[in-house]
């Protein structure tokens, strides 16, 4: 996977990126700029130009990262691919992961942090292995559940016998009864969540670790219902207690993904997909808990 990393409004010449004007992934991405009704990166006559978003864009086996202009070490206006540049880069990416961390209070440690931004350079596969590390560790602990009021037709009853409704519905049927009932099940909203992060992350990670954790959760959610739609509007039901405080920074990060703009295009052969961060909103709520 070939990396290319720039920082916001920053110009890279195709000489710089090892690529040249005529690659068929800049076709892809102008496809990516239409579907988001935005720009996300500018290509110009010499090279391309990043614009005021932050994230990673992905085409086939190349991975365009834009980092924020946040402090840093070393020296960005120093030659591409130099070591300057390179720990600039680095530190650039750690930052962003320290104000995502606390600002939705994620479970992640300086040294680990620093571990991963040396081996892992794409933050995208970062913030993948922080989501995927935690929840495959609390998985193996075991799923959340709770119980789920169920609503069926029995042959004997069970819970409640929901009378009214079988006088509308069913008046002269002996043999079968409308029966409400709780059920301690894993099939709620909160693994709903994570099962649909988790299938998504499973199409967009290349990072074998990644895909090996993800493997693993894709296999143990199995049960869980599948939504077919981004499931944003489940978020403001999930409450917390001790019995699953200890999943929060796993939905802390589904929260982000979900809530992260992200866009999969494919066009003929070749795939794209984006995935952007609202600084504006990430700083809003960093100072907010700070």
């Amino acid at each position: 996977m070939k990396l290319i990393t720039l920082f916001e409004h920053q110009f890279l010449s195709f000489d710089d990126i090892g690529l040249t004007r005529d690659n068929q992934i800049w076709d892809i991405l102008d496809s990516l700029n239409s579907s988001t009704g935005q720009e996300l990166i500018h290509v110009e006559r010499k090279g391309i130009r990043a614009r005021e978003h932050v994230g990673v864009i992905q085409i086939d086996n190349v991975s365009i990262q834009i980092l924020p202009k946040v402090d840093w070490v070393g020296d960005t206006n120093a030659r591409y691919d130099s070591t300057p540049y390179k720990q600039a880069s680095g530190s650039a990416i750690e930052n962003l992961i320290f104000l995502l961390s606390y600002a939705y209070d994620l479970r992640v440690s300086e040294l680990e942090l620093s571990s991963l931004s040396s081996s892992l350079r794409n933050w995208f596969e970062i913030l993948t292995r922080i989501f995927a590390n935690d929840l495959h560790h609390q998985v193996m602990m075991g799923m959340s559940q709770n119980y789920v009021s169920l609503e069926e037709t029995l042959p004997v009853l069970r819970g409640r016998w929901d009378i009214q409704n079988q006088i509308i519905h069913r008046p002269f049927q002996k043999h079968a009864f409308d029966v409400k009932y709780d059920e301690f099940s894993a099939d709620i909203s909160l693994n709903k969540i994570f099962k649909w992060v988790v299938n998504q992350l499973l199409t967009l990670s290349t990072d074998r670790t990644n895909l090996t954790y993800l493997g693993d959760l894709q296999e143990w959610f199995a049960p869980v219902s599948f939504l077919p739609q981004n499931p944003q509007a489940l978020v403001e039901e999930i409450t917390f207690s001790r019995l699953n405080e200890r999943y929060k920074p796993a939905f802390n990060l589904a929260r982000i993904f979900l809530g992260s703009r992200s866009i999969q295009l494919t066009v003929g052969e070749n795939r794209g997909f984006a995935f952007l961060v609202d600084m504006n909103q990430l700083f809003e709520k960093f100072l907010t808990r700070f």
